[in-house]
């Protein structure tokens, strides 16, 4: 028996193990790739596309957005915190660098003719308390 493993093997196995790394997709809700500026036809010396999507969803899963804003000054677990503090929403009404208009966004939650909604995460803030 010979115990050394063929190319394909190994190859195989690798594969395997890059697919089990890959974050699971709920059935309950629409997936979106992560936006990359890659080419999709592989170009020599660079990496293929798929494998780039592939680590910006493993890069993405790793932060934290309540650890991003605290590193930014931005508290939002004390709601009686200083609304100084809080993030200006002028930087989310500019549309200069948006991909998608609001029609697209609405249009990638329908697949395969079901409505599933985009997954997002939301910090809301009961403002009576506030007060």
């Amino acid at each position: 028996m010979e115990l050394k493993e063929t190319r394909e093997e190994r190859l195989r196995k690798k594969r395997n193990e890059q697919e089990e790394a890959l974050p699971t997709q709920r059935d309950d809700v629409a997936y979106v790739e992560p936006k990359v500026l890659v080419p999709f036809i592989p170009q020599p010396g660079r990496l293929p596309r798929a494998i780039v999507v592939t680590r910006m969803i493993k890069l993405y899963k790793s932060f934290q957005i309540e650890d991003l804003l605290d590193d930014e000054g931005v508290d939002f677990r004390n709601p009686k915190s200083s609304t100084a503090a809080w993030l200006p929403l002028d930087p989310y009404d500019d549309t200069e660098f948006e991909c998608r208009n609001p029609q697209e966004w609405i249009q990638l939650g329908h697949q395969n003719t079901q409505f599933k909604p985009i997954l997002a995460k939301v910090q809301q803030i009961n403002i009576s308390f506030i007060s």
